[in-house]
């Protein structure tokens, strides 16, 4: 069913536009399998769309938001992503990131679309390993991304 081909390799429109999002989709299903309540807190970049002419004058560290609250044994921030090949965060969103886990601890929800593999990653365990992990950037900008 899937190709090679990520999004990453996507344009913006391509990427967004009458897609679900997968990785949401998928940990929504891992939340209520682990019996966690959750509420979807930050955009949903593929429905309920914020127009150009708003999203471009937001802060990024708005735009950035987490994608849920979660309550387990207490409450976080929870962003979902979803990978091919290789597991990635972009710097930009590291550095605001860092800000949201200052709010509340802050988790990251990774699926693998190529094995189906998922984990939660604690952040405060990104920010102590940020440093050794490789770095590359995105041919199509120029920006820096770190391989988790």
């Amino acid at each position: 069913m899937y190709n090679d081909i990520t999004d990453a390799d996507r344009t913006f429109k391509e990427r967004n536009y009458g897609r679900e999002n997968e990785a949401e989709a998928y940990a929504e299903k891992w939340f209520e399998k682990h019996k966690y309540k959750y509420v979807k807190y930050g955009f949903d970049e593929k429905n309920n769309k914020v127009g150009k002419d708003i999203w471009f004058e937001l802060p990024e560290f708005v735009r950035s938001t987490p994608d849920y609250i979660v309550l387990g044994k207490y409450v976080v921030f929870c962003e979902a992503k979803g990978y091919r090949k290789e597991k990635k965060i972009k710097e930009s969103d590291f550095i605001v990131y860092k800000e949201w886990h200052k709010i509340l601890p802050l988790f990251i929800y990774f699926r693998n679309f190529d094995t189906n593999q998922e984990e939660i990653v604690a952040f405060i365990d990104i920010i102590n390993n940020i440093g050794n992990y490789e770095y590359s950037f995105y041919p199509d900008n120029n920006k820096k991304y770190y391989i988790i």
